[in-house]
């Protein structure tokens, strides 16, 4: 019966996680890789850097990881960088 309860509680945590994982993923999607606009300046400069070094010829793998990333948030945030920039640039009219 003990091993049952320890399964039990494994499993009711390991769902706890879940779901806190799926609320996080759901702040994510709402405000984006580049955050906020209190942070927007910031995560810019360091997108700005990081794509220069990659167009330098830096892999994405090695910018991500000097920069503390996986190589797919580091192209999440310089591909909403691109989009962010691009609907800014677009004259409204």
């Amino acid at each position: 019966m003990d091993s049952n309860k320890a399964s039990s509680t494994t499993e009711k945590s390991a769902n706890r996680m879940n779901n806190s994982n799926n609320d996080d993923n759901k702040a994510v999607d709402k405000s984006g890789v580049l955050g906020n606009k209190e942070d927007f300046s910031a995560r810019t400069k360091l997108a700005q850097s990081m794509a220069a070094r990659v167009a330098n010829g830096a892999s994405l793998n090695q910018v991500a990881f000097q920069n503390n990333m996986t190589a797919d948030q580091a192209g999440l945030l310089l591909s909403e960088l691109v989009v962010r920039l691009s609907n800014n640039s677009i004259p409204q009219g």
